[in-house]
């Protein structure tokens, strides 16, 4: 038995991390500012500033590259709140102390 994709690939495929860099290059560039903190494993993406608006306007560029990319955010998985309330990325909580 196998599983036929039709969209993105296969999980645990070996060219998932040079694909990953190549389709969302784009979206490291925009995001490597020094009013923000950008981190981003494979597809898992982490943003954090000091004020909301600044967190807006890093939020306003993962939209408009999301959306320019045909990507999804996940509804589940997204975030958007103060960082005293914790958060949870790579599948691990972390709580603010």
């Amino acid at each position: 038995m196998f599983w036929d994709y039709t969209r993105g690939i296969a999980l645990a495929c070996s060219l998932s991390p040079l694909l990953g860099g190549f389709y969302l290059y784009r979206l490291d560039v925009a995001l490597s500012r020094p009013d923000l903190f950008y981190l981003r494993y494979m597809d898992d993406v982490l943003v954090l500033a000091a004020t909301r608006n600044k967190l807006r306007q890093g939020i306003c560029v993962v939209n408009r590259l999301f959306d320019e990319l045909d990507l999804q955010k996940h509804p589940d998985r997204t975030q958007l709140g103060p960082i005293e309330r914790g958060f949870t990325f790579l599948g691990k909580r972390y709580p603010v102390q």
